[in-house]
């Protein structure tokens, strides 16, 4: 998915036609939606196994339970990593659409009424004042070309606000799985000393955990 994110950048600086730009900023939202909700899941799967291991059932014996926080602390890590990762794809982003657009404003604004510091500063704050600032420019202008290029900055006004949204959701999660990782202390801090190969552990701890939740699953449905 992050690899699909880098293409989908170059992709879109490549592209010259609007419409070729919207499939590829779609096809971008679509992604985020995605990453979101697998995100969620496992987040909400690793905090269900964490509470199961804080309860006083007894699926586990202590070796197990131990085994097992110290897979979840790495699963943390994990997961802070690649949403770092994602955040810087999807600034990334989000600064390539918002090079076009600027570009795009400039051009309409032939009396140069702002710099290129303030049009992008603008961007940056308030993407529909850019947009209503372009209404007011085109407006009973008959000029098809100008009309057709003042309907392309507003699409690119809404996307770099869902952009932003985007941005701003995955540094709120962000915060969030760095908290937890906070919380993990020493534990996170020492798994170099609890696994020789962290890497391999990850995938193996991954398979350990869907066994793990399968048969405390089984065992909540034992009567």
């Amino acid at each position: 998915m992050l690899d699909d994110l880098q293409k989908s950048k170059s992709l879109y600086q490549m592209t010259a036609l609007p419409s070729e730009e919207r499939d590829v900023s779609n096809r971008v939202e679509r992604t985020y939606q995605v990453l979101r909700n697998d995100l969620a899941q496992v987040k909400n799967e690793l905090d269900d196994l964490k509470m199961e291991l804080e309860s006083d059932q007894g699926y586990f014996d202590n070796k197990e339970k131990e085994f097992l926080r110290t897979n979840i602390a790495i699963f943390y890590v994990t997961l802070k990593d690649r949403l770092n990762q994602a955040q810087k794809h999807y600034s990334d982003f989000k600064d390539a659409a918002k090079e076009k657009l600027c570009r795009q404003v400039k051009n309409i604004d032939t009396d140069n009424t702002y710099s290129d510091e303030k049009i992008s500063e603008m961007v940056d704050e308030n993407p529909d004042v850019v947009a209503n600032m372009i209404q007011k420019k085109v407006l009973g202008v008959a000029s098809m070309e100008l009309q057709g290029a003042a309907q392309d900055v507003f699409e690119k006004c809404e996307s770099i606000k869902k952009l932003q949204k985007t941005v701003k959701e995955l540094m709120q999660m962000l915060k969030e799985i760095s908290e937890i990782v906070s919380m993990q202390g020493e534990k996170v801090d020492t798994i170099a000393d609890h696994v020789n190969n962290a890497k391999d552990h990850v995938a193996r701890a991954e398979k350990n955990i869907v066994q793990a939740k399968k048969h405390h699953s089984a065992a909540r449905c034992v009567c």
